[in-house]
């Protein structure tokens, strides 16, 4: 199984992994690739297993296992940043290939397994998903999910195609994995530097799942974004890059992020 794999900037910079959220794909970086060209780092994006133009599914294990053939090809040694699905497979990675990386930054991550989480999308629940499953690419259906994500119009067009684009097999096993994750207990010996944050809107569980690993990370920090949900670096991404470039360029924490109680 290949990766479809977006490569930007000089390939004897310092590279940055970009590791995008579930049911999006490589695109939702690119309000983040010119300021990370600008900075002089060579970035690598892929289209994690089911979504854009990576065959699927997806499973975690075997997706860290992919992204690290990719560094190990590309050179390893890579400074990861990830969101929501991408976060939690970034922290499978650390657990798993601690040497292929100096730093990370996760946001939006969920890291205590949801109750049920695992059956939830089995029996009725699946039931009304496969009803709904074709009127997910209308008009009203997308415009709803991208007001309620505050998300901006231009990147509706691009919402739209990756919608169309998975299956609904795919969708389940891609929601099962997020739902079911539980950080890898090998992180607790991580000695590599760990950013996490939470918009101070998202939901509950994501604010605790940031206390729970800034606990378990040996150099692990967690901090708020006071204002923002979930879907942050795709709606605010100037306030990410600002945040994304002062960790990568100084390894501090940018100022006006607020410790997670």
């Amino acid at each position: 199984m290949t990766l479809h794999v977006e490569r930007h900037g000089p390939p004897d910079a310092p590279t940055v992994l970009l590791l995008h959220g579930g049911g999006t794909a490589g695109w939702s970086w690119q309000d983040q690739l010119p300021a990370l060209r600008r900075a002089g780092y060579r970035v690598l994006v892929p289209d994690l297993p089911g979504h854009g133009q990576s065959p699927g599914p997806f499973h975690m294990e075997d997706a860290a296992a992919q992204v690290a053939r990719l560094l190990r090809e590309e050179g390893g040694s890579a400074r990861v940043v990830g969101f929501s699905l991408g976060a939690q497979l970034g922290l499978q990675l650390l657990a798993d290939h601690p040497e292929l990386f100096v730093s990370a930054l996760l946001t939006g991550t969920l890291a205590a397994p949801m109750p049920g989480g695992g059956v939830m999308l089995s029996g009725p629940l699946r039931t009304l998903l496969a009803w709904y499953w074709p009127q997910r690419t209308a008009r009203l259906p997308l415009w709803l999910n991208r007001l309620t994500l505050e998300l901006p119009a231009r990147l509706g067009p691009q919402l739209a195609e990756d919608a169309r684009r998975m299956s609904l097999d795919g969708h389940l096993q891609m929601t099962r994995a997020n739902l079911t994750f539980r950080p890898p207990g090998q992180l607790a010996h991580l000695q590599v530097p760990v950013l996490v944050l939470a918009g101070a809107r998202e939901l509950p569980i994501i604010r605790r799942s940031a206390r729970q690993l800034e606990r378990l990370l040996p150099h692990g920090q967690a901090r708020l974004v006071p204002g923002m949900l979930h879907t942050w670096p795709l709606s605010h991404p100037q306030r990410f890059n600002r945040i994304l470039l002062t960790w990568l360029q100084r390894g501090r924490v940018a100022s006006g992020l607020r410790p997670v109680n």
